[in-house]
Formats: C-alpha cells, structure tokens, sequence
C-alpha cells in the first residue's frame, strides 16, 4: 500500500463558498489561540502538550466559542495540531520559529473531514461532512481508500487536497507482481547523469540540454506593477483587497507554469531512464547568493525531490569536481570560473561544454557509487553509498493562499 495524493479543484455554490470561509477562518482562530496558549504555558515554566491544548479548546469551545460547533470538528482539531507540528519541525531545524496567522496571509487551510468513511466522492462531486455534496472539476483519479480532504484556497479558487491509499501489490497475468515488474523495466533503462544550471536547467549526459521556462524572470515586470498598484492603496480597504487578490492569483498563475514543467520533465525523464545520477547540491546555502531569484526559478530542489519518488536515485557528494575533471582522461584542472562554459583539456586537448562534462562526470561516479552499493549489500566491501529507490509520493503539503474576508477572525 501507498499513498498518493490529488488536488481537485471545487465548483461551490455561493452557500458552500460561505461555509468554506467559515472553516478556514475557525482554523485560523483555534491555530492562533493554541499558538498563544502555547506560548504563555512556556513562559511561566509549564511544559506545553498539543493533546492537552485540544482537550482543553474542546471542554472550551461550546461555551465560549459556540460558533465553531458549526463547521466540522476536524478543522479546530487539525489546527492544533498543527501548532504541535510547527514546534516539532522548529526543534528539529527544519522550520522556522511559528507565528501567528492574519486574515490576510496567503496560506490558510482547513481539514474538513474526520477520517475515512466520513467523505465519499461520486463522480464528479464529493459529499463532505455538514456540507452535503460539492461539485468538482474532475473525478477522483486513484482507486482506493480516501484519508483525508483538506481544503485549499489558491488564486481564487478552492481546491480539495485529497490523500488517497492505493494498492501496489497488484499481480499480473505472469505470477509477477507490478512493483516487481517495474524494478526489472527500471534495471533494464540506461542511467543518466543530470547537471542541474540556471541557462539550462538539466544538462543530460547524452547531451540534451532541458531549458527552463523561468516564469518568474518573464514577467516580474507585470508582478511588479502589480505590487506597485496594491502598496498605493488604503490598506483594509475594498480596492485593496481587490489588488491583494489580484496579486496573490499572479504569484499562483507562476508557481503553477513552474510545477507543471517540473512535473512533465521529471516524469518524461523517469520513463526513459532507470537510474537517475544527480549531485546532492546545498540549495538552502545557494538561496544566500544572489543567484537566489534564478535557482528558485528554476526550483533545483523540487526536481530533486520528484526525481526521489518517481525514479531510482543516485546522489553524489555536493563537493565532487564535476565541472572540473575531464571526461575523457580524468583530470582535474584547478579553476574554473562560472562564466567559462567552454574549457579544453590540457592533458588530453579534448573540448568540453561545461554542462556536458559535468553531467558525464555526474554520470560516471554515480555508476561506481550504485556499483559498490550493490557490493554492500551482497556481503562484500563497499563504499558505503545508497541508492534512493523509487518511494510512494507523500501526501500533498498543505500551501494555501487567503484572498477574502473571513468570519470569526
């Protein structure tokens, strides 16, 4: 069994739409309430329990709160959940200190369900708990057991993120089953090695060169403009709202065209090839140059990331002189600026493209990485190298974007 997960986009009706603000604007008030609860429990010595500060909003709420008894009961209770969450991935570094969220913060989210069973899709609607059915766009498209619905709210329009358990084990007509099947169709492509760059986004070690389509660089003259339009405007006001949400749906009209080419690339590249060699880069620490605008742009660590569960991977260390050594001999030259794309041998007197080289090299070592992993694992001595093998895609993150007005702020 494996996960998989589906954002659907919503086709509510102007009473499901008001409910849906309802639900994220409840969310937002448990989350902010745990978060201060949290904080002031820490100040005066307490230890802080995210199963406390739910049992406690619950004995609460019917008396305080009575308006959050009309959403569902999963949307205060994820919330705080969340705020647990948030201090987990801060203790563990790989999040920054948690704050609290405004009404005009562009990701909110709410968990409109209770588990499975307590949503069921038909076609092209879905029957959600106090809400009766709502029209989507399209059909679910997993066949299995839906976990959890999470509404969203990006650009304008509401989708649900759903996480669905579907079934691996599936045999096939040969005794074989299907993951088994798709090992052997993995160990019989090629490998290739892949130079991520900027000019290029993926240089192949057959030559290819895979161009971005820098969304961002194409039309930060339009994002600027609008920027420019929503900071003259009264904040609060109804123009205003009208510019943030003008902005917010430009700012997910290029995140989308950026995804979308990620995801097209990556898969293509994963049907064609079985073992995928890629250097482990310090995207976080490039992020600090000022190559930050082009780098996340491009989106290195999302390639990298769908490249980890949709094909076997072979990582190589960060400070491996891909660029440096020449393929054909093996040399290393000693310095090599970013603005020499062309660069000939001076032991063998072969030219190289920078990015072909590289990829090439990437390739090689990889190989002989994959190759004393292997080893290992029959018993024998090796390097100690992993391949990353093909993993179930985690369920979708919650990233939502708040473009309106919401009761019980």
């Amino acid at each position: 069994m494996k996960l998989a997960g589906h954002k659907i986009r919503l086709r509510p009706n102007t009473r499901q739409e008001e409910f849906f603000r309802r639900c994220v604007g409840t969310a937002r008030f448990a989350y902010n309430l745990a978060l201060g609860e949290w904080k002031s429990q820490y100040r005066s010595g307490k230890k802080p329990s995210e199963c406390a500060l739910r049992r406690e909003i619950n004995a609460r709420k019917r008396a305080e709160w009575p308006w959050m008894l009309e959403v569902p009961k999963s949307v205060v209770q994820q919330a705080v959940k969340n705020v647990g969450d948030a201090y987990s991935r801060f203790f563990k570094k790989q999040a920054r200190y948690p704050r609290f969220k405004k009404r005009s913060d562009t990701k909110q989210s709410a968990r409109l369900d209770n588990g499975p069973g307590t949503f069921e899709f038909l076609g092209k609607s879905v029957r959600l708990p106090k809400i009766g059915r709502v029209t989507t766009f399209e059909e679910l498209r997993f066949d299995g057991v839906p976990k959890s619905a999470i509404l969203r709210f990006e650009g304008g329009r509401w989708f649900l993120s759903v996480t669905v358990e579907v079934k691996t084990e599936v045999h096939s007509k040969g005794g074989q089953t299907a993951q088994q099947n798709c090992q052997g169709e993995n160990q019989a492509l090629p490998a290739v090695g892949v130079d991520l760059g900027l000019s290029s986004a993926l240089t192949l070690s057959t030559g290819e060169k895979i161009a971005p389509p820098q969304p961002l660089k194409r039309n930060i003259v339009r994002l600027r403009r609008i920027s420019r339009s929503l900071s003259r405007k009264v904040k609060g006001s109804s123009n205003w709202w009208k510019a943030k949400r003008r902005l917010s749906r430009f700012h997910w009209h290029i995140g989308e065209v950026r995804r979308n080419w990620q995801h097209q690339v990556t898969t293509r590249l994963s049907k064609r090839f079985g073992l995928v060699c890629v250097e482990d880069l310090n995207v976080r620490g490039m992020m600090c140059s000022n190559l930050a605008r082009a780098i996340a742009d491009v989106g290195w660590g999302e390639l990298v990331r769908q490249f980890g569960y949709k094909a076997r991977v072979q990582k190589i260390g960060r400070f491996y002189p891909s660029s440096k050594t020449c393929s054909c001999c093996g040399a290393v030259i000693g310095d090599l600026p970013l603005d020499v794309r062309v660069w000939v041998c001076a032991s063998c007197g072969a030219a190289h493209d920078r990015d072909v080289n590289a990829s090439q090299n990437i390739l090689r070592e990889g190989l002989r990485l994959a190759a004393s992993c292997a080893v290992t694992a029959c018993g024998g001595e090796g390097s100690g190298a992993s391949v990353v093998p093909a993993r179930a895609k985690p369920a979708s993150t919650k990233q939502e974007h708040l473009h309106g007005r919401f009761v019980h702020a």
